[in-house]
């Protein structure tokens, strides 16, 4: 039922080229976990392997459980399937080095303990945002996925060893909170990076467009600087967008 849904709203392995895929995406994901969920619970408390009053709290879990695992793990999965390759990561390896080191260490700060003891349980899960967004504009889809997982498996570990501002909860509560956390950031991440992408796609586009057009042609800021020429200007004058 996940395929169907998300080959239906989401355009299959294309879901994540622009924000509506991912939202798609989102909205098939949702649906099929609350049926899988409700399936599993009644198959365990049926079969007599859990008690019913307990089966709206295993539902919860087991339905949130499979929208973060779709919403986190699926992203990676597919986006780095599609194309192993990275432009991004080849032209700016050291930035992307430094991103790695920031997204590792504002983890470990908020959910792996190296916070003072006295601030270990403030709510600084916000943190995580910044190096998110750092990845998702300046890197892409691939890298955004592969920093919330980074994210993810140090958050997970660090709650379960009592850390973070969700440790103070029940474990099964803390564990829930943290995967609907680490879902929101992912599709945030996403969507943001699918944005840059499609503004980089369109500008290369309108480039090809005007490039093909036999006159000068300029486009700038007014008093400031100029945003484009064409080829045939360049041509002409010897000028290029990178001399302004």
């Amino acid at each position: 039922i996940h395929l169907w849904l998300v080959e239906r709203l989401a355009h299959g392995r294309g879901a994540f080229e622009r924000p509506r895929g991912i939202f798609g995406f989102a909205a098939g994901v949702f649906p099929g976990a609350a049926v899988a969920a409700t399936i599993g619970v009644a198959s365990l408390v049926l079969g007599g392997f859990a008690p019913r009053a307990d089966a709206g709290a295993i539902w919860i879990t087991w339905a949130l459980g499979d929208v973060t695992g779709a919403l986190i793990v699926a992203p990676l999965l597919i986006l780095w399937t599609a194309d192993y390759r990275s432009l991004a990561l080849r032209q700016r390896p050291i930035e992307a080095l430094a991103l790695l080191v920031i997204v590792v260490g504002v983890a470990l700060v908020v959910f792996g303990g190296l916070s003072p003891a006295g601030s270990r349980q403030y709510p600084l899960a916000f943190l995580a945002i910044p190096s998110l967004l750092w990845a998702a504009v300046r890197f892409g889809r691939r890298e955004a996925a592969t920093a919330v997982v980074v994210l993810m498996a140090i958050a997970v570990d660090g709650t379960l060893r009592g850390f973070g501002p969700f440790a103070a909860l029940p474990r099964t509560h803390s564990l829930l909170i943290l995967q609907s956390f680490v879902a929101t950031m992912a599709l945030m991440t996403l969507v943001v990076a699918a944005l840059v992408r499609s503004r980089e796609r369109d500008s290369r586009l309108l480039q090809t467009i005007i490039d093909r057009i036999p006159v000068m042609i300029t486009m700038y800021e007014v008093d400031t600087r100029v945003l484009r020429l064409n080829r045939e200007f360049e041509r002409l004058t010897g000028w290029s967008s990178e001399d302004e």
